[in-house]
């Protein structure tokens, strides 16, 4: 595996991270949003 594919599947993944804290964030919020 090269350096490059390594520092790119990192980004990804931090990416994926990101995105999926987002998505949580959206939700709970949405969550609290339609209870009150």
């Amino acid at each position: 595996m090269k350096i490059s594919e390594n520092l790119r599947l990192q980004e990804g993944q931090l990416l994926l991270k990101r995105w999926k804290n987002l998505v949580k964030l959206n939700l709970f919020i949405k969550f609290h949003i339609s209870k009150s």
